[in-house]
């Protein structure tokens, strides 16, 4: 399961010992881990998650097999990300979700639709046919917010954030896309997951 707060279960612990106990020198190991990959994001320079504030923009009804709605939640005081949520219709609810993370391309929540390019990663799309809901964010660099010098500069943020990184703010925007399904009725919290390629990997 992912979890919103940056804390993952160790899949490999996992797999070693199914009854999901693990050893004092393991978990001091998995601690270490992601004591050191948050120091990568320099972590303590991420500003202070505001409240959700969900807005929903288009909604559509898929050949009445799922629900496709074009959202928008904030990510920080002053910023809002788009993402399109996918609802099934028909499935018994709640039901299991996924954060659909897409890779290097401008539109790539578009795409992670089933709106432009490759049907083969319209993620949101198949995911939502099997009965599961997904939302798929835009990166912060892409789709409505492709900043002036083009797709995927960051200058910007380093501008206004000259201590935080990209891939930090990739992350939490990326917790907060859960925290958006944990907030969903039709969403069970215990079963949430994520997939990505490319940057979104």
């Amino acid at each position: 399961m992912a979890k919103s707060d940056g804390k993952a279960h160790c899949l490999a612990c996992q797999r070693s010992n199914p009854r999901g106990t693990i050893s004092p020198k393991a978990s001091k190991r998995r601690e270490w881990i992601r004591e050191q990959f948050l120091h990568l994001l320099r972590d303590e320079h991420k500003p202070k998650k505001p409240p959700v504030d969900l807005q929903v923009h288009e909604d559509v009804v898929v050949e009445d097999i799922y629900r496709r709605q074009l959202v928008s939640y904030a990510v920080e005081a002053d910023e809002r990300a788009h993402a399109y949520l996918g609802i099934p219709l028909k499935h018994q609810q709640p039901a299991p979700a996924i954060v659909a993370l897409h890779g290097t391309f401008a539109q790539g929540a578009k795409r992670a639709a089933g709106l432009v390019d490759n049907p083969d990663k319209a993620y949101l799309d198949h995911l939502c046919r099997r009965g599961y809901v997904v939302i798929a964010p835009e990166h912060f660099v892409s789709g409505q917010r492709i900043p002036p010098e083009g797709p995927y500069e960051t200058a910007r943020l380093y501008e206004k954030h000259p201590e935080w990184t990209a891939v930090g703010k990739f992350t939490l925007e990326h917790s907060i896309a859960i925290d958006v399904l944990e907030s969903l009725d039709s969403v069970d919290s215990r079963r949430i997951g994520a997939l990505g390629t490319s940057v979104g990997g």
